[in-house]
């Protein structure tokens, strides 16, 4: 992922956590317990700076239905991505059929 990539992940899940804990009295608080993350931490998601590790980007996907779409979403996205490159490398006669981008580009067309 490059930096954009990484910044757009951390501002696109802020605006959700923000839109969902920031309102709450003590949100970064509240939501820092409930996925075991430090309270700094979170008001940096919250703020869009940094997004969640993995572990805590599970746990908020677990609990937050809104949290697992947008997450869902930037995954979907992402593969479309990939999925364009690896056509530009097929018709190039560059890709091949084990190098796992073909089957992330099999299930693009199945989404």
């Amino acid at each position: 992922m490059t930096a954009t990539s990484s910044d757009l992940v951390a501002e696109r899940i802020g605006r959700v956590l923000s839109a969902r804990y920031g309102v709450l009295r003590a949100g970064a608080k509240r939501l820092a317990a409930s996925v075991g993350a430090d309270p700094r931490a979170v008001k940096n998601w919250l703020a869009g700076t940094n997004a969640p590790q993995l572990s805590h980007a599970i746990d908020l996907m677990a609990a937050d239905p809104a949290i697992e779409a947008e997450i869902l979403a930037l995954v979907r996205g992402r593969r479309e991505q990939l999925c364009a490159v690896n056509s530009s490398w097929d018709s190039a006669g560059t890709g091949s059929a084990g190098d796992g981008l073909t089957a992330s580009c099999r299930s693009c067309a199945s989404d």
